[in-house]
């Protein structure tokens, strides 16, 4: 395979590239819809995907090189010099001169779709069969960026300068500091990287030789730095009209001198831009141009904010870690009024743990404890569906019921934590809000909703961080209380007594004996009291270790570990955005 076709498929490639870092910088962006500039920012990435995907779609067909500049700059002339021809484009004292686009290329099949995409009436064509450098390109005359029908004109200039990959921009050396020029083409220009823009001073050979080396052109270079934000490629000073065919000088306006960079100009064209991959680095170039300007206006904006953004983050963050504590607080009051009591989700949990005679025990007394709870909540008068169904629940001993085992509660629970968390907020919002409005987000932060509305279900949130940790808690003293070593402690006199018992009732089994009713009874009620003992020794052990206050207290030292890390403010919309800014402001 031919060198080009490699690089025309290396080029495609990293053309997509430039797409998907376009469209991860709009998804970033839109991580803050608060963010005031966030929505130009958005705009012009969608625009800068436009741009990319038009090259994308020319990007086998010729290279585009566009003449653009302020009126009396000297386009036309330019324009029939390099296509060495007078009559290319008309020359004139009249204004605007140029009222279309006019297109020069080599062959007609070249510029048909061109033509197409701006409309026939609004471009003339022009066709130079055998001049070397149109074999790769076409080159476009504008109209004028400045004249009296700037407003008919700038719809034309908007529709080629995107379609355009090589901007040649002309100035009069009479007059090079037009800021309405420069300031027409500085909303264009970061679209072209510097290889593909180039600047030209016209009409030289009227000035003084030495003041234009000396003075005019290191001045002239650094206003465009000033226009632009961005060198050109190339800076060249020119005599179009000296090249053409017949340039018409007036005896009283003969050159001043012989400085003229056309030959060199025209060498950038045929060797540089007439290139067959020229069409596909170019377009590369424009492309990194256009992702590089996005990311740097990104990072501009987003670093504008970033100081007084990091203290309003801090800020939001110590207050919602005060505000979590107050919820969890407000959470941890509510749940002594559920029904099922702490000591017996503990039981709930030791069912599982426990085996032998005393695990059937602990069994049973759990399910006398659930019954019990159940028994209770009956007579509290049920204020939902919701509460019917959950005393069925109870009387059928379902464990997982624990969480909204409160009848009618549940409503108040969550109302209680929405409220706690909103009261805290208040306190201190006003200032975060300010901070927040200086940082250029929506004026609508103040209102003390809009912190609250990331927090998808709020007060579930809190009572699952709670609830979460008060289980984990508990699941803990089950584990401490179900050693193999205190299962073998409180099984073993049970065990013992159960096993004697049947070794001699074997025993004499076998030897033919029969033991009276008596033995039996004794042997039972030896058991049961052995077994009861046990139980009780054990229940005295789970009431001192599973003590309600001293667990809960744990629970909320686990619970405000929770949310003390980024897991909770990661869920506010309004720190969450904050962080997206942030994170645009390192982004390299």
């Amino acid at each position: 395979m031919p060198d080009p076709d490699l690089f025309r498929i290396e080029a495609a490639g990293r053309m997509e590239s430039f797409l998907k870092r376009i469209r991860r910088m709009e998804d970033a962006v839109k991580q803050a819809p608060l963010w005031r500039p966030g929505a130009a920012l958005i705009r012009e990435c969608r625009e800068a995907v436009d741009r990319i995907g038009t090259m994308k779609a020319r990007f086998e067909k010729k290279l585009v090189v566009t003449l653009i500049g302020p009126s009396g700059s000297g386009k036309s002339t330019l324009f029939n010099a390099l296509g060495g021809k007078d009559a290319l484009s008309e020359i004139g004292l009249h204004r605007p001169t140029t009222q279309k686009l006019i297109f020069l290329s080599e062959t007609e099949s070249d510029i048909t779709e061109r033509i197409g995409e701006i409309g026939n009436p609004n471009a003339e064509t022009r066709y130079r069969p055998g001049i070397p450098f149109l074999e790769n390109m076409i080159l476009i005359d504008t109209p004028d960026t400045d004249s009296m029908s700037y407003e008919t004109h700038r719809e034309l200039l908007h529709t080629v300068i995107p379609r355009s990959d090589v901007l040649i921009c002309l100035f009069d050396a009479q007059n090079p500091k037009r800021k309405d020029h420069g300031d027409f083409l500085a909303s264009h220009v970061h679209h072209f990287d510097g290889t593909s823009l180039i600047a030209v001073l016209n009409k030289c050979d009227r000035l003084d030789q030495k003041e234009l080396v000396e003075s005019i052109l290191p001045d002239f270079s650094n206003t465009l730095r000033n226009f632009w934000g961005k060198p050109a490629q190339a800076l060249f000073c020119i005599s179009a009209r000296r090249h053409l065919q017949n340039p018409g000088w007036e005896a009283s306006a003969l050159p001043l001198h012989d400085f003229d960079e056309f030959h060199t100009l025209q060498d950038t064209i045929r060797n540089t831009l007439g290139q067959e991959t020229a069409r596909f680095d170019r377009r590369l170039q424009n492309a990194r141009a256009i992702s590089e300007y996005l990311s740097g206006r990104i990072k501009e904006e987003a670093s504008r904010d970033a100081t007084r953004l990091s203290h309003a983050l801090e800020r939001i963050q110590s207050l919602e870690k005060k505000a979590a504590e107050t919820a969890l607080a407000a959470v941890q009051s509510m749940h002594t009024r559920t029904f099922l009591p702490v000591s017996t989700r503990v039981y709930q949990e030791l069912v599982h743990r426990w085996t032998g005679p005393v695990g059937w025990i602990v069994a049973l007394w759990c399910r006398l404890l659930v019954f019990g709870s159940g028994i209770a909540a009956f007579f509290r008068f049920p204020k939902s569906l919701r509460d019917v169904k959950t005393w069925a629940a109870a009387f059928r001993g379902r464990g997982d019921t624990f969480d909204h085992a409160f009848p009618g509660g549940g409503g108040r629970q969550n109302g209680a934590v929405l409220k706690a968390y909103r009261l805290a907020l208040v306190r201190e919002w006003g200032d975060i809000a300010g901070m927040l409005i200086q940082a250029r987000f929506d004026p609508s932060v103040r209102q003390i909703d809009t912190p609250l509305k990331g927090k998808s279900a709020l007060e579930e949130y809190v009572s699952f961080v709670w609830d979460s940790a008060l289980t984990d808690e508990i699941r803990k003293t089950a584990d401490r209380l179900s050693s193999v070593f205190l299962q073998l402690l409180f099984n073993l006199p049970t065990l013992g007594l159960s096993v004697y018992a049947g070794w001699v009732t074997i025993q004499r089994f076998i030897h033919g004996d029969v033991l009276p009713f008596g033995f039996f009874l004794h042997a039972f009620f030896a058991i049961g009291v052995s077994l009861f003992l046990s139980f009780f020794v054990f229940q005295a052990m789970v009431r001192f270790s599973a003590k309600k206050q001293r667990m809960e207290s744990r629970a909320l030292q686990t619970a405000r570990e929770m949310t003390a890390g980024d897991e909770w403010t990661r869920e506010s919309t309004i720190a969450g955005q904050i962080q997206s800014v942030l994170g645009l402001a390192r982004r390299s």
